[in-house]
């Protein structure tokens, strides 16, 4: 078992094996937790169960050129933004074994400049989490094809 996300202030996921993630649980509510719930998810994602599919993934992404992005690419393994096209093919390997650092990351596009955040796909998850994170910063959820066109840039 192991830290999975860090989401929030108050919200950190873990993951791992079904039997460790459970005596967790147990542990995390008995030692105050405010809430405890299990995510009905298929795998032990961002923990060290998912070496294998990451060494697959690794092996895939050498297939692909990454060319040099114009602005910063955030990778939630460092918290850090990026142009490096191998650093960023390294991070998205890494990113299946290694907690998602989201808090650090949104705290770091705040200090970058970063005010306005998008959240492209279905629901607002991370648009709440970004407001917990920071009341200040504005955010778009765009869950449609007509959304994201109306989206302010």
């Amino acid at each position: 078992m192991q830290p999975a996300n860090y989401n929030s202030p108050e919200q950190t996921v873990i993951s791992g094996s079904p039997e460790g993630v459970a005596r967790a649980s147990e542990i995390a509510r008995q030692k105050g937790a405010k809430r405890v719930v299990e995510l009905a998810v298929s795998g032990a994602f961002h923990s060290p169960l998912m070496e294998e599919a990451a060494r697959v993934f690794s092996r895939r992404l050498e297939e692909f050129v990454f060319e040099r992005p114009s602005i910063p690419v955030y990778s939630n393994v460092s918290a850090s933004g990026s142009r490096d096209p191998s650093l960023l093919r390294e991070n998205a390997a890494r990113q299946m074994t290694s907690p998602v650092r989201w808090l650090d990351t949104v705290q770091n596009m705040v200090r970058g400049g970063v005010t306005r955040f998008y959240e492209v796909g279905p629901g607002k998850v991370l648009a709440g989490l970004v407001k917990r994170i920071d009341r200040n910063a504005e955010v778009i959820p765009c869950g449609t094809w007509d959304e994201i066109a109306a989206a302010p840039l």
